[in-house]
């Protein structure tokens, strides 16, 4: 009877993760439809289909199918390979730090990687032959500052030549708000065009999106999600605690290290060309907490679904809220992150029994 129930159990749980992931997919491609079918330039459900047949058939396509085959489709891609790529770090790290509040923002991993880019959008102002480079040379700059984070961060939280997880948490806070401070002094070095710049850059766009950042993004990003991926089974282990991952033959440190500097890789390309999105990484996996299992399996693969969904639908409404103005995305996903993870905060304590 036990063991009939068991099976019961499982097969009721695979089944809730079936219709998890499939309603998921199905948010997803719901929203990259309407993020290349809504835009300040026009509203139309078939303009995707439009421009397909477009872009298939010989004839020259419309204004509005440029539009949407070359600024829209781009744009909706970077959302997803950027959203996809924030919430699985989110979900990695706050396995591997067994700590729900673990995000990169908390490591020091997104600071670093814009004090590296805004050094760069600095120091072009005074070095023209440094705007060269272009936008490339910001890219570079903010891989660079996530790197050299992470291996600060690393070495800081190295207590007898192992990587302890408090150690790790409080070294990333210090780095946090050193960067914060280095950040502050450029801007008060910089002149008024580049403080602008600096300005809507820290706040976050997908304005830059183009086919040619988009192929960039994509073998970056799907390499490092692949990575994570191959490491789901150590997560979950590691979730059990060092010591019995250790039992199970898991190289804990090994992981602790590769799992940091993958997510270095994912935080310093993912900034380097959309700015700093906050919030992605650290409510959606939270949210699939929620309503699914803790198995790495499927979290990863959730988190990258609804991260995508997410960006893309906060980047329509970052599109259309201010037409033909754009809202910097990074305070859209604030604003609404911020007290969507307050009230999972206020359900977690009425679920525990604690009063407000």
């Amino acid at each position: 009877m036990k063991f009939i129930t068991m099976t019961i159990n499982t097969e009721a749980l695979q089944s809730k993760r079936l219709i998890l992931v499939s309603s998921l997919g199905i948010i997803l491609l719901t929203s990259l439809w309407i993020g290349a079918s809504f835009g300040a330039a026009s509203v139309d459900l078939w303009l995707p289909f439009q421009t397909l047949m477009g872009i298939l058939s010989p004839t020259q396509m419309s204004g509005i199918e440029n539009i949407v085959a070359n600024i829209r489709a781009p744009r909706v891609m970077m959302a997803v390979l950027v959203g996809a790529a924030l919430a699985v770090s989110g979900a990695s790290l706050q396995g591997v730090c067994r700590n729900p509040l673990a995000d990169p923002g908390l490591l020091g991993i997104s600071s670093g990687a814009a004090v590296g880019a805004v050094a760069m959008i600095l120091l072009s102002q005074h070095f023209p032959s440094l705007s060269f480079f272009g936008t490339y040379g910001i890219s570079i700059s903010a891989i660079a500052g996530a790197a050299i984070t992470a291996f600060a961060v690393y070495h800081l939280a190295q207590v007898d030549g192992q990587l302890q997880i408090p150690t790790l948490l409080l070294a990333g806070v210090a780095i946090n708000a050193l960067g914060v401070a280095i950040i502050g002094a450029f801007n008060y070095l910089a002149d008024d065009q580049a403080l602008r710049l600096i300005t809507f850059w820290l706040m976050g766009s997908l304005g830059g999106a183009s086919w040619k950042t988009v192929s960039i993004l994509a073998p970056a990003l799907s390499f490092a999600l692949w990575v994570i991926f191959k490491r789901r089974h150590a997560i979950n282990l590691l979730l059990l605690g060092e010591a019995n991952a250790r039992f199970s033959g898991v190289d804990v440190d090994k992981i602790k290290l590769e799992l940091l500097w993958i997510n270095a890789l994912i935080v310093g390309v993912a900034v380097a060309f959309s700015g700093i999105i906050a919030f992605i990484g650290l409510v959606v996996p939270h949210i699939l907490r929620i309503y699914s299992d803790t198995n790495y399996r499927y979290l990863i693969i959730n988190s990258a679904l609804l991260g995508a969904a997410l960006l893309v639908l906060a980047d329509l409404v970052s599109r259309l809220a201010v037409a033909p103005a754009e809202l910097p995305i990074g305070i859209l996903t604030s604003l609404i992150g911020a007290p969507f993870f307050i009230a999972l905060l206020i359900k977690q304590k009425r679920n525990m029994g604690f009063h407000l």
